[in-house]
């Protein structure tokens, strides 16, 4: 019996190890040591950093080799630098600056023009950082003023709309006189006099605070719609409001409410004396429901 020996495989040839001087140098351990500090710091930088110096880091890593991309991405860069530039020497130019030349104001009667600008605070301001809303409100709280709206156009024009408070009733107190208006807000006495004076005999229609008592004011609104003709009303302690008719003859209002009713009362009775021919020297109409004649 034969026995087959296994041919020995020769082992295949190992690579010829390349000669030292194609071999590359080895690394320092600084150098080494760089490197790695290097890739630390990119890699860790903060999420707040991630949309800074890391976005344009890719961004350069990521442009395109194509000259024409490039010079297109410069463009917009440049205009977008532009824009910049631009929209600071709006906010901050002289060329939109408010003056009193460039201001118009409109609808000022008894109020200055003057006080209304100054009160404004919107001299030397910027028409792109201007607040219409507080300026407004300043404006309004100058005597007088009722109402005011602003309007601005380029590059530094601003209209302002001013509605005043029509005078009612100068009231006359002792050595003083004011005028009021329908809601009891003093005036300035500038322009044409109010419809209606009250003389206030005793002080008696004046609170203590110095306005007008909302009681007296609500009944001569009431008395002056009734009677526009009425030009004098008189106040005192104990008549209230009174007044001379053209009949010749001293009503007494009083001060209590349900004006209108009290003066419908009186119209009737005044024509009832007038129809009769009856002399009378005061119409009492303080107690409601009933007129006293004397």
């Amino acid at each position: 019996m034969t026995t087959r020996r296994r041919k020995k495989t020769s082992a295949q040839p190992a690579e010829p190890t390349q000669p030292a001087w194609r071999q590359p140098p080895p690394k320092r351990r600084t150098q080494v040591r760089r490197t790695q500090a290097v890739v630390q710091r990119v890699d860790g930088l903060p999420d707040r950093a991630a949309g800074g110096a890391s976005q344009w880091l890719k961004l350069l890593l990521a442009a395109p080799k194509d000259p024409r991309a490039t010079g297109r991405r410069l463009a917009i860069g440049l205009a977008a630098i532009a824009l910049v530039i631009g929209f600071v020497q709006l906010t901050q130019g002289n060329l939109f600056t408010v003056s009193a030349a460039g201001t118009q104001i409109r609808g000022c009667q008894r109020v200055s023009t003057e006080a209304v600008y100054a009160a404004s605070a919107l001299d030397q301001q910027n028409l792109f950082s201007i607040q219409p809303a507080a300026a407004v409100a300043r404006i309004e709280a100058l005597p007088g003023v009722a109402a005011t709206s602003i309007h601005v156009r380029l590059p530094d024009q601003v209209i302002i709309d001013v509605r005043e408070y029509a005078p009612l009733v100068a009231l006359q107190v002792v050595t003083t006189t004011v005028w009021l208006a329908d809601d009891g807000t003093q005036i300035p006495m500038v322009g044409d006099p109010p419809p209606l004076s009250l003389i206030d005999v005793n002080g008696a229609a004046v609170a203590p605070e110095g306005y007008l008592q909302p009681q007296v004011l609500a009944n001569l609104k009431a008395l002056h719609t009734a009677r526009s003709d009425l030009t004098a009303v008189y106040h005192g302690t104990l008549e209230g409001l009174y007044f001379r008719a053209a009949g010749g003859w001293t009503v007494y209002l009083g001060d209590g409410a349900q004006m209108d009713s009290r003066l419908a009362l009186l119209a009737a009775t005044e024509r009832d004396i007038i129809a009769h021919g009856r002399r009378v020297d005061v119409i009492d109409m303080r107690f409601d429901g009933h007129a006293l004649l004397r």
